[in-house]
């Protein structure tokens, strides 16, 4: 009787067992030749192979799709999955998953202090120039957001402002608050 640990290293694939794969991009242009890869490879490995082809210096992530299918693990996986012959070359589209750089945000880039109980709405204006926020004090605040300074306070609601909209040309802003009542504030005056 084979042991738990027989099993699952019976699944394992052995570091000899390779598939041949001809790597091609999303545009249909083959990469190089046909290459004889291990089973073990996953995407951060066939990446590897992509921008080593392709003398990537950029480390670009990719993902790789058989036909249709997306392949997310190792090759091992996917040819379990999909039952694919390993003694034919297959045939594995190549994609960027990322063109640009996002640096992460690491550090909070603004505070705009004002309402006196929690904020439970944020909502920047169609033009990039307001942020509103309505919170558990029922206050609607309009801001700069640009010079992250208060521009506004709006009074008049009798609970906590839940929910912000505003209209697609930047003049009103509309608030609705925990008892269903609905205000809408020109941005330039009152309600």
């Amino acid at each position: 009787m084979a042991s738990l640990d027989e099993a699952q290293t019976s699944k394992r694939p052995k570091l000899d067992e390779s598939v041949r794969v001809q790597l091609k991009s999303v545009e249909g242009a083959e990469l190089g030749p046909a290459l004889e890869v291990p089973l073990a490879s996953g995407p951060a490995e066939l990446g590897s192979i992509v921008s080593k082809l392709k003398s990537d210096t950029n480390s670009t992530p990719y993902a790789f799709y058989a036909g249709e299918v997306s392949v997310p693990g190792t090759l091992q996986e996917f040819q379990e999955q999909y039952s694919f012959s390993t003694e034919q070359t297959l045939t594995l589209t190549y994609e960027p998953l990322a063109v640009f750089r996002v640096r992460r945000v690491s550090r909070c880039a603004e505070t705009l202090p004002g309402h006196s109980d929690a904020v439970l709405h944020v909502q920047f204006s169609p033009d990039g120039k307001k942020v509103a926020s309505g919170g558990g004090d029922a206050t609607v605040r309009l801001w700069d957001a640009l010079a992250n300074i208060p521009q506004k306070t709006y009074s008049g609601h009798k609970h906590h402002v839940l929910c912000l909209s505003w209209s697609p040309d930047a003049r009103m802003v509309a608030s609705g608050d925990r008892a269903g009542e609905v205000r809408v504030w020109r941005s330039d005056g009152e309600c």
